[in-house]
C-alpha cells in the first residue's frame, strides 16, 4: 500500500482493495486476540510470553482504534468542521504514525524463528559496548581534531598576515573543529580516501602531520577496531546464551504444566508416559540432548528423594543441570 500510494501520489483516496485487506487483517488479528484471551483468561498476562502478549494487544488496539478513526472521517463530509482545521491535520498525521507503527508487528516474526531471535538479542545486548567503543572513538578523534585544528587555524592566520594564499583544501576539511572530527571519523571508516585529505596537510603544513595521520590511522584500524571486534564477540556470545538458557526456563515451564495432568504441582512417570511422543516432550529432550529412550532414567534421577514424582523445582533445576557439559564438581 505505501509502496502503491508513493506511486500514484495524486491519489487522496486509498483504493477499495486495501481498505478491504486492512479490514480483513484487523478483524483476524483482533479475532485470535480475544480467542487466546477466553482460552488462556487471567493466564494470558502470567504465562512466560506475557510480554509478547501485552505487544500484541497493543499493536491490536492501535489498528482498531485507526480503522475507527478512518470510519469517523469517511463519514464526515468535511473533518475540518469536526476537528477544526489544525486539528484535522493533526488527526491525519496520526493515522500515518499509527499506519507506521504497524510495521513492528514484523517482530513477532523473532518469537518463531530461533535463530533470528539469537541474532537479534546478541545485536540488543551489544548496545552497552557499541555506546562505549563510539564514546572511545569520539574521544580519540577529538583529541587529534583538536590538534590538527590549531595547526590549521595557524597556518592560515599566517599566511593571511603576509597575503599569501591559503589551500582550498585545507579551509574545506579543516576549517572548523566539526569538520575536522567528520574528516577523520571518515577517514576511518571509508566515507574518504584519508590519502586525498592528509595531501594538504603534507604539502601546505608539515610532513611530519603525515606520520601523526598515519599513526591515527594504524591505531584505529588496528589496534581499536580489532579490540572492540573481540568484545562484541563476546558480548554477542554472553547474549546468545542468556537468551537460549531463558527459552530453555519458560520452555521448561511450560512442558511441566503440560505434563502435570491432574494439576497437582507434581509429576509422576505415569504422566510423563502418556505424552513422550508428543512434539512438545520431542523438542524437550532434543534441548537438553537426550534421547527419549532414557526418559525413565532421567526421570529417576531427577527424583532426588526417590517419591515417585518430581516437584516443579526439582524438575526445573534439574533440566539445567543436565544440560551442557558435567562440572568437577558433579563428576565426584
Amino acid at each position: 500500500q505505501t509502496d502503491f500510494m508513493a506511486r500514484h501520489v495524486d491519489l487522496d483516496v486509498v483504493p477499495l482493495f486495501f481498505r478491504i485487506l486492512e479490514l480483513f487483517f484487523c478483524a483476524v488479528f483482533t479475532g485470535e486476540i480475544l480467542l487466546r484471551i477466553y482460552v488462556y483468561r487471567g493466564y494470558f498476562f502470567q504465562m512466560a510470553d506475557w510480554r509478547w502478549n501485552l505487544f500484541d494487544i497493543v499493536i491490536v488496539s492501535m489498528q482498531v482504534g485507526e480503522e475507527a478513526l478512518m470510519v469517523i472521517l469517511n463519514h464526515v463530509s468535511e473533518p475540518s468542521q469536526l476537528f477544526g482545521v489544525a486539528s484535522s491535520l493533526t488527526v491525519m498525521r496520526i493515522l500515518r504514525v499509527m499506519r507506521l507503527v504497524r510495521i513492528i508487528r514484523l517482530v513477532r516474526v523473532m518469537r518463531l524463528i530461533g535463530e533470528l531471535r539469537t541474532l537479534v538479542m546478541s545485536i540488543a545486548g551489544s548496545m552497552k559496548s557499541l555506546c562505549w567503543a563510539i564514546s572511545l572513538l569520539f574521544l580519540l578523534i577529538y583529541i587529534i581534531g583538536v590538534y590538527i585544528t590549531q595547526i590549521v587555524s595557524d597556518h592560515r592566520a599566517s599566511k593571511r598576515l603576509t597575503d599569501a594564499a591559503v589551500n582550498p583544501a585545507l579551509e574545506q576539511h579543516y576549517g572548523t573543529l566539526i569538520l575536522t572530527i567528520l574528516v577523520l571519523f571518515e577517514a576511518v571508516t571509508g566515507g574518504v580516501d584519508w590519502q586525498n585529505v592528509l595531501d594538504p596537510l603534507m604539502h601546505e603544513i608539515s610532513p611530519w602531520l603525515g606520520v601523526l595521520f598515519t599513526f591515527y590511522i594504524a591505531f584505529v584500524l588496528l589496534a581499536m577496531m580489532n579490540v572492540v571486534t573481540g568484545v562484541f564477540t563476546e558480548t554477542a556470545l554472553l547474549s546468545a546464551k542468556k537468551d537460549k538458557d531463558i527459552y530453555m526456563v519458560n520452555h521448561v515451564r511450560d512442558l511441566f504444566h503440560s505434563l502435570d495432568l491432574d494439576e497437582s504441582g507434581m509429576i509422576t512417570w505415569n504422566e510423563i508416559e502418556a505424552q513422550m511422543n508428543t512434539p512438545e516432550f520431542q523438542e524437550y529432550f532434543k534441548a537438553i540432548d537426550v534421547d527419549v529412550s532414557e526418559a525413565q532414567g532421567l526421570f529417576k534421577l531427577l527424583d532426588l528423594n526417590d517419591h515417585g514424582e518430581i516437584s516443579a523445582d526439582d524438575f526445573l533445576n534439574g533440566c539445567i543441570r543436565i544440560r551442557g557439559p558435567a562440572r568437577a564438581l558433579e563428576t565426584m
